[in-house]
Order: C-alpha cells, then structure tokens, then sequence
C-alpha cells in the first residue's frame, strides 16, 4: 500500500499545540487520547490528534475502510457512540489498544449535509471505569468540543489546507454504517412526539411560545445574557437573540428589561 501521509505532514507536525488544548481531559478526568476529524463529502479529510503516531498509522494502513465513523456525511445524524458498541468496528480498535494503548473510547458526532465533524475522546486499557463518566457528563465533552474547535481555529483553519483526498474512498469501505433510517420514518417518528407550542395562560389567550423559546425565557430571567444562553443550549448568540426578538414581539414588549419583569408573572425561574 502506498503511504497516504509522510512523517512532516502538517497533521503532525502540530501534536504538542493539540496536546496542550487538551491538556484540560487529562487532567480532569484521564482521557489520554483526543482527535478531532472533519470528514468531506468529496473523499477528503483531516484529522488532528495528541498521538501522531496513530494518525500516521491510521492513514498509511488505510484504517479507515475498517470504520463506521468515516463514509459519507450523509450517513450521519448528530450524537455520541461509545466505541464498545460498533461491532465492525473492533479490528480497528484493536489496532489502537494493541499498538497505541488507545481504548474505552466515546466519539461525539456533528453532522451536516457536506461534512462530518468527529470528536474522539480515548483512554487507556486499564481504565474502563471511565465508560461510566462518559454516560453520566455528555454536556462536560459537548462543551469541550465547542471549546476545542474555538481556541484551535487557526490549528484547523490551516490542516484545511492539507487535506488528504483518499481517491474511491468511500467505494472502498469495508463496513457501512448501521442504523440509519429512512428519511421519512425519521420524520413520522418526529411528527408523533412533536412538542406542542405553549398557550402562556388565558391572558394571552392565541399566543403560542414555542418549547425553545420557553426554554430562552427561562434562562433569562435566571439572569443570563444572551451568550450564557448560547452556550447552556448549544446555540449561537444570534439564535437566541432572534428567540428573544420573536418573544417580545409575542408578548408586546418593547425592551429586554420590560420582556423580564412580564416572564415573572410566569414563574419561569426552574426551569
């Protein structure tokens, strides 16, 4: 097989710049081995890790056809997936146990229509416990996603520039991911739990508040700006400022200040 990746590619050449991003899951909570993949729907990828070693090893032993985290966008929904529970997925995890003490990982998966981005969190083998820390804190990897991707823009914005194209790549997958839907069972399954507007109470009788947006209120009048609110909900600053502007409109409010003192008529503070 021909190496798709020489020792000095960009990808690895920056670990130290990435071990120190992460330095906050070892610390923390003993999660060893971090990398963070963008896959394209043109066949082309990145990957950026503490363990260059294994991303070396990754590419030059073609790995990825022996993956279900790397085929097309289009296969992938937003979520997380514990690495124990991908059965095609073994011989590949024992290439990274065996040779990089690589194991008892979680990967966060976000998803959109030309490109999937993957975050990989990984331990050693004598850790299993830490499977139970995954369950119980998604939020805590969530938020460590968004912050990697911030602080190490400048690191992604120029791997970007180095890609590697895999020709035929995702012809060449061994293993396809597993339990993906049709599209339109997706959406009758979500048309029969959808979550009715909120009717706020007889005084403003025909006034719908979406489930979101009672979520905002209740955020705000916590005393949160709109950035808290953002963060908490995985939102951007401008979603939740449209949530607010729709709100007020709803309610006749003409400032931030008049939309909070009328939400604690509603006693949104618990939630």
């Amino acid at each position: 097989m021909q190496p798709l990746i020489k020792p000095n590619h960009y990808f690895l050449s920056i670990n130290d710049q990435i071990r120190t991003i992460s330095k906050p899951l070892l610390t923390h909570f003993g999660i060893s081995s971090f990398v963070y993949s963008i896959i394209f729907a043109d066949g082309s990828d990145l990957k950026l890790g503490t363990n260059p070693d294994w991303i070396e090893f990754f590419y030059n032993q073609h790995l990825y056809q022996l993956s279900q985290l790397e085929n097309r966008p289009s296969f992938y929904t937003d979520g997380f997936v514990l690495w124990s529970q991908l059965p095609e997925h073994q011989i590949l995890l024992k290439y990274a146990r065996d040779n990089f003490n690589i194991d008892h990982g979680v990967t966060y998966v976000k998803a959109s229509s030309d490109k999937t981005e993957l975050f990989f969190f990984g331990t050693t083998r004598d850790n299993s416990d830490i499977v139970h820390y995954y369950i119980n804190n998604l939020d805590l990897l969530k938020k460590f996603s968004q912050y990697f991707v911030t602080t190490a823009q400048p690191i992604i914005n120029q791997a970007n520039k180095h890609r590697i194209f895999i020709p035929n790549k995702f012809e060449s997958m061994i293993v396809t991911p597993q339990g993906n839907l049709d599209i339109d069972y997706k959406n009758d399954f979500l048309q029969s739990i959808q979550i009715q507007p909120y009717q706020i109470d007889t005084t403003y009788k025909g006034i719908n508040i979406t489930a979101r947006e009672w979520e905002v209120c209740g955020k705000l009048i916590q005393g949160k700006t709109a950035k808290d609110i953002a963060v908490e909900l995985f939102l951007s600053s401008r979603t939740v400022e449209t949530h607010l502007a729709n709100i007020k409109e709803k309610l006749q409010c003409h400032t931030k200040s008049e939309l909070i003192k009328k939400l604690h008529h509603f006693n949104l503070g618990s939630l």
